[in-house]
Parts: structure tokens; C-alpha cells; sequence
């Protein structure tokens, strides 16, 4: 699977083997860029308006999300990793490293 995380504007910090295998890029030209940059467009806003509302939450939060990449489309896991009450970054994770048409 891969795994992604995020700082809570939802920019790449760190990126395993698998999601460099997804995205068929190597870690160094994922790190520093917006995930939403590695999507499809009409997907873009939704994660970024995901990433907004992870932002301001007091709690842990999760959700799953379907994103177009390329031909197909990818299940997202993505949790807000929490510092006492803030958001201190994102963990996606990757559910199927097959892309899904």
C-alpha cells in the first residue's frame, strides 16, 4: 500500500516505495508538492477542501475518498493527525496500489 504524509495544507512530507509506485515518480519529486497536483483535476478541489476541513478540526477525523489518476481512480484513507487539539498533518494512505477504472 502506500502511504502519504501531509502537512495540514496538504503538501507532501514524506512518501513510502508503494505510493511512489502509484504516482510512478520517486520520493524527491513528491516531497514539497501538493497532492493535489498528482490528481486529476475534477478531483482537485474536493481534496483540497478536504484538507481545508481537516485544517480546523479539534479531534482526530477520517474519511475515505475516490480520486481519478490518469485513466482510473484510487480509494484514499486519509486521517488528521493530531497534536493536543490541532491538525499537525495528514496521513493518506493508499488502499490498492491497482488502479481502478
Amino acid at each position: 500500500a502506500g502511504v502519504l504524509e501531509l502537512d495540514p495544507t496538504g503538501r507532501i512530507a514524506m512518501a513510502n516505495p508503494g505510493s511512489c509506485r502509484v504516482f510512478k515518480v520517486k520520493e524527491v519529486q513528491l516531497v514539497g508538492e501538493p497532492l493535489a497536483s498528482f490528481i486529476s483535476p475534477q478531483d482537485r478541489k474536493a481534496l483540497q477542501d478536504l484538507f481545508a476541513e481537516f485544517a480546523k478540526v479539534t479531534e482526530p477525523q477520517r474519511c475515505r475518498i475516490h480520486v481519478h489518476l490518469g485513466d482510473g481512480g484510487i480509494p484514499l484513507q486519509v486521517c488528521a493527525i493530531m497534536e493536543g487539539q490541532e491538525c499537525e498533518s495528514i496521513l493518506v494512505i493508499i488502499e490498492s496500489a491497482d488502479l481502478v477504472p
